[in-house]
Order: structure tokens, then sequence, then C-alpha cells
């Protein structure tokens, strides 16, 4: 072989073994003073203390404060794990937040089956609390009632049965956990009359939870803000909290290429934080960033 064609080879795989030694570069955590930043995750992260330290320095590397944990076969069955992952996410630095959501609890049958999953996540959070432990910081319900075979046909009388769902839930954690609920952008434009009074339903959400976290899913930052907009004025008004979440999951859709980071990479993602927030952190209303999700995170190109 040629010297010069040895050489070439030998450059060729020192940049392969340079890739695989230190993989895709990594973002610069965000400063303590940037809104905060919280992370959806679906994977078992209660039952393998592999996933969690997996979980803890990937989101120690990118300043996660907040974890959005897909909680649905946890409690009341598997409490001694949710609880040592608590502890651990508290000694971390990290808040964690219990995500549950059916679209058939919409249903008014369906309602004694969402207080029980309710009542197992207030009575675990209490026992918690009695005896000093770390706590959830939140309960997030993510019902979407447009999820359902009849929505198209009865779209108001599923959102006044959704809303009656967001009542009932704020009744039952009232004096406990804090009651999160994550909301489609364009429920912006779908005006309810409920109680002599019209507004969107999403305001309507917005008014019926503690916090709100606007799945806000555009991959441009005018579009990210033009979805925030009408949002972010009914919760200043109503004086609630608004998280603004975006996608990275990637779905073989067209519309994908226009709701998710997924194609457009890191990159894009970091530039479309930083714009972002920069329009949004003069809002009082406005209180950071939610990424969904971990999974689709760790995968994403540079």
């Amino acid at each position: 072989m040629p010297a010069s064609s040895q050489l070439r080879r030998i450059a060729a795989l020192a940049l392969v073994a340079c890739f695989l030694a230190c993989g895709h570069p990594t973002p610069e955590p965000r400063r303590a003073d940037q809104p905060p930043l919280a992370l959806w995750s679906y994977r078992d992260l209660a039952g393998s203390e592999a996933a969690q330290r997996a979980f803890f320095a990937f989101a120690a590397r990118r300043g996660v404060r907040e974890l959005y944990l897909g909680g649905a076969d946890l409690l009341p069955g598997r409490a001694e794990a949710l609880g040592r992952l608590l502890d651990a996410a508290q000694d971390r630095g990290l808040r964690v937040s219990l995500v549950l959501g059916r679209a058939a609890w919409t249903r008014p049958g369906q309602r004694a089956a969402l207080l029980e999953a309710l009542r197992a996540v207030r009575d675990f959070d209490q026992a918690r609390a009695r005896a000093g432990r770390a706590r959830l910081a939140a309960l997030q319900l993510d019902v979407e009632p447009h999820a359902l075979p009849d929505w198209e046909r009865e779209a108001p009388k599923l959102s006044g049965q959704y809303l009656d769902c967001l009542e009932a839930a704020r009744s039952e954690l009232t004096g406990s956990l804090p009651l999160q609920v994550a909301i489609p952008v364009w429920w912006q434009d779908r005006p309810i009359r409920r109680g002599g009074r019209t507004r969107p339903l999403s305001e309507w959400a917005i008014l019926l939870a503690d916090q709100t976290v606007l799945m806000d899913y555009r991959n441009q930052v005018e579009g990210i803000l033009r979805g925030a907009a009408e949002p972010m004025a009914s919760a200043q008004a109503l004086g609630r909290p608004v998280v603004v979440g975006l996608a990275l999951h990637c779905e073989r859709d067209a519309e994908n290429a226009h709701t998710s980071f997924c194609r457009l990479g890191e990159g894009a993602l970091q530039k479309a934080l930083r714009q972002v927030e920069a329009r949004l952190s003069r809002e009082r209303a406005f209180a950071g960033f939610a990424l969904f999700t971990y999974e689709d995170w760790e995968s994403l190109k540079p």
C-alpha cells in the first residue's frame, strides 16, 4: 500500500475512533438563571438503578430540573420503587411530576376510575410527607378527549365532559398535590360555552389547573411564539404559569416535519430555545420549557 494511502486510512480510522469515544457534542448546560427545563420520560426509571443513573447523568449535562414521569403502572403497586426514585432525584436537585392520562377518563362513566387513580397518587404523596421523604412536585393530567373516536361528531359535548373531569381532579387534589394539565396548542381555537361564559377550551383548562404545560409542537420560532401567544395571555390574566412544550419525537407522517425537532437536530433545538426564551422571558406567566421526550433527545442528531 502506498504511504499516502496508508496515512489517509490511519487518519480515517482515528476519526471514527474519536467519534465512537466522544459521541455527539453536548450542548452547554442551562444556567441557573435561565427558565426551568423539564423532560418527559416514559421509560421505567423507577425499576432500574442503571436507567436512573443514565437519566441523572443526562439531565445534569442538559440542565434538566424536572422530570415528567409517565406513571400509569406505578401506583399503588410499585410505591417503594417510585419512592426510591424520588429520593434519588431530590439528592440531585431534580423535581418529579407524575404523568397520568387516558382519553377515556373524559367520559362520565370513567369518573370513578379517574378518581381512584388520583387517590392512589394523593395517598402515596401524603404518606411521603408524613415520613419526611421526598415528594412529588405535581400530578400532571394528560387527558386528550380529541383522541376519542367520536370527537369529530361530539367535540363540544366531550369538551364539556373533559372540563368536568378537570374540576373533579382539582377537587380531589385540593390541599395536597398541585395539578398540572397538558393541553395541545390548537385548543385555543375551540370556543366552549360553560356557566354562561364562552372561552377557548385552552383557557378553561388553564383556569382549572395550577400549572399548564402547553404542547406547542412546532419547530420554527415564529410558529412556537404564535402558538404560545393566546394561552400565555390567558394565563397571565388568570395568574397561572405556563410551561412551553416542544417535541423531539420522530413519527412517520407528513406533519412531523413541522411539529418536531427530530429531523432538524440538536443545533436547531438549542437555537430555538434561546430565541423563544428571549421573547417569552418578559411574560410573567412563562414558566420554562418541557421537551418530549428523554428517549428521543438521547438519539437526536447534532
